[in-house]
């Protein structure tokens, strides 16, 4: 079904908010809180440990929870993108 002009805008404001992201940082961010991948099964396809796959994530999901809330296209969606994915 076609989105509505106000969902396009949020998809085009998360593209935005993702780009900021390094390509690593960026695919990490994605296999967790898109892909919904298991933390050891990111760590695994990543190359790093869990322990490492764990903080970096914890901290990417800081940056872009913060960025999230500097776009007026995301303003609603603000803390929903990466509630529910626990770091652990």
């Amino acid at each position: 079904p076609a989105l509505s002009s106000d969902a396009r805008e949020a998809v085009r404001a998360l593209y935005r908010v993702l780009n900021q992201l390094g390509a690593e940082d960026r695919s990490l961010f994605v296999a967790r809180y898109v892909e919904k991948m298991e933390m050891t099964e990111v760590a695994s396809a990543h190359g790093i440990s869990l322990s490492t796959a764990k903080r970096r994530i914890a901290r990417l999901a800081q940056r872009v929870e913060a960025r999230i809330k500097t776009e007026p296209a995301l303003a609603e969606y603000g803390g929903q993108l990466t509630q529910g994915g626990r770091v652990d």
